[in-house]
């Protein structure tokens, strides 16, 4: 077997393994022999998987967290829910870079003068006379 690269060796196929397999492990450079099962209670009891949130339920304005081991958290969420005030404020409005929009939508003499326009006084209708 050791003159076989590890990519030429015969797949195990899932049911065949009994965890009393062993396994080349490299540890401070030497290669050592484990098993199957060693790494798996190894992992159990060396790697803490925390305490993870197992549930979330609300009740009214409460939002309950259960964790794992039972704890449970309570949360108010009562500022969290939803804003019936939807008229923007004319500083809303400009604070979102937009122009109000204005229903005076008729000129002043001096708006005319100052877009360099004349305005004319007289009836510039022309008739049939």
């Amino acid at each position: 077997m050791s003159d076989k690269k590890i990519s030429q060796l015969e797949a195990v196929i899932g049911n065949e393994i009994t965890g009393a397999e062993s396994l080349p492990l490299i540890q401070s450079g030497v290669t050592k022999q484990t098993t199957i099962d060693y790494i798996r209670d190894y992992v159990q009891s060396n790697i803490n998987l925390g305490n993870p949130v197992n549930s979330f339920a609300v009740n009214g304005n409460n939002l309950t967290a259960t964790l794992k081991d039972g704890t449970t958290f309570d949360v108010d969420i009562t500022a969290l829910t939803t804003d019936t005030n939807t008229q923007l404020t004319d500083a809303d409005i400009t604070a979102l870079g937009y122009l109000k929009t204005d229903t005076n939508t008729q000129l002043t003499d001096a708006d005319i003068t100052s877009l360099g326009y004349i305005k004319s006084e007289h009836n510039t209708q022309l008739s049939d006379a």
